[in-house]
């Protein structure tokens, strides 16, 4: 009887002890469980900035190329205007001062009322 006894208190202790250990074990699972879904979250709103940013980078190089074009545009329109200005020739009716002054500065005023 003092060995069923013994080995009664024996399989009692090791379920105890065993039973604490499933409880640190459950814990330790438990805090795993919330910081991977903590984890997952922090993820979650990484690819989400992540999709955010290359939206915006495909957004600034389409308007990137289209400064480029407008840019390319008026800089060849300059380009004509200036060739077209340097072609002017004295006509019937102007005076010597009026093909010498297109060398020099139109005030502002001036130039928004002729455009």
């Amino acid at each position: 009887m003092k060995i069923l006894t013994g080995a009664l208190l024996a399989v009692a202790l090791a379920l105890g002890l065993t039973g604490w250990r499933l409880q640190t074990v459950s814990e330790r699972l438990a805090a795993e469980k919330a910081q991977s879904a903590a984890l997952a979250d922090d993820l979650a709103r990484q690819v989400q900035a992540g999709q955010q940013l290359r939206d915006r980078l495909d957004s600034l190089d389409l308007s990137l190329s289209r400064l480029h074009e407008t840019q390319t545009a008026h800089t060849r329109q300059l380009g004509q205007t200036l060739a077209g200005i340097d072609r002017i020739e004295k006509s019937e009716g102007d005076s010597h001062e009026s093909v010498e002054c297109l060398d020099l500065r139109v005030p502002s005023e001036l130039d928004g009322w002729l455009r």
